[in-house]
């Protein structure tokens, strides 16, 4: 037993030498546990590894008896929002990211598409090509042209993504009766924009709106894995992948839109003139969804 244990002791510890020996001396090993500003290493990862391993639920129609479809806006001046927000400098291929630069970076490199119908901004348009969002000539080309100090794609992503104040969600409400939950899913996003791309970000300011484009949240939810987010000020370890930080719903939110008979528009102030108004009626939307599954004898 003794004669064991030293031998594969022995053998640890010239393979460890045989280790270091390759390594360059003047290179610290803890240099590949945490990078520059002190944050875990990023791990290159096989994109194809981690879409593989997405689970997806999809109901039965027929065991969906409930459901309902709203848009929320997610206010970035809102302090349970910062996370989305940060850092909005200094950003690169192996630094921290905001969600900004994830959903810029992977529209450039044309591994997700977005959506616009010219006419409705705010509804998400069907996902065919006629919808298609050109960003490199409906943004790139417009904001830098042939620019050479914007020709590097983070660079770009910088002078942007201080303008991007809310994100619009559209997201579906179910009850499964197979499963006896109440579940929810996000369809599909939308970074919004300060029209007049204020460099300067005033938390208090009244900005003109525009959305961007809608991306499916699904075929970005693989980049959305690899990312990680710093969900606190006071300690920084407990990092969540964005991901996670929508599945989880540790966002603040409020509904704009109501997908009932009348396609409800919240802030429009022809019909809500009244911020009272406009209140409580996300409050009884959010009143119902959250008492359908108390209420569900009623179906």
């Amino acid at each position: 037993m003794k004669k064991h244990f030293f031998a594969t002791a022995i053998g640890l510890l010239l393979s460890s030498a045989a280790l270091f020996a390759q390594w360059p001396g003047e290179i610290d090993s803890t240099s590949y546990m945490f990078d520059a500003d002190g944050s875990f290493t990023r791990i290159a990862v096989d994109m194809e590894d981690v879409k593989a391993k997405i689970i997806t639920i999809n109901p039965l129609n027929d065991d969906v008896i409930w459901r309902k479809t709203v848009i929320r806006a997610i206010d970035l001046r809102e302090r349970q929002n910062w996370s989305l927000y940060y850092p909005y400098e200094n950003i690169d291929s192996l630094s921290q990211k905001n969600l900004f630069a994830i959903i810029f970076k992977t529209l450039l490199e044309g591994n997700v598409k977005g959506y616009l119908i010219p006419s409705d901004k705010l509804t998400p348009p069907p996902c065919i090509a006629k919808y298609e969002y050109d960003v490199q000539k409906d943004m790139v080309e417009r904001l830098f042209g042939g620019d050479e100090d914007y020709a590097n794609d983070y660079k770009k992503i910088e002078f942007i993504t201080q303008g991007i104040i809310k994100y619009y969600i559209q997201e579906v409400w179910y009850f499964d009766k197979h499963s006896s939950m109440m579940r929810s899913a996000i369809l599909s996003i939308a970074p919004v924009y300060n029209k007049a791309y204020n460099e300067t970000y005033d938390p208090a300011g009244e900005v003109d709106e525009g959305v961007m484009c809608w991306i499916p949240f699904e075929r970005l939810r693989p980049y959305l894995q690899v990312e990680f987010m710093k969900t606190t000020g006071r300690n920084v370890n407990p990092v969540v992948d964005f991901d996670n930080f929508f599945a989880d719903r540790q966002f603040d939110s409020y509904i704009i839109k109501d997908y009932d008979v009348r396609g409800t528009l919240l802030d429009d102030e022809k019909k809500y003139s009244d911020p009272n108004r406009i209140r409580q009626e996300q409050e009884r939307i959010e009143n119902e969804i959250l008492n359908v599954e108390l209420d569900m004898w009623h179906y």
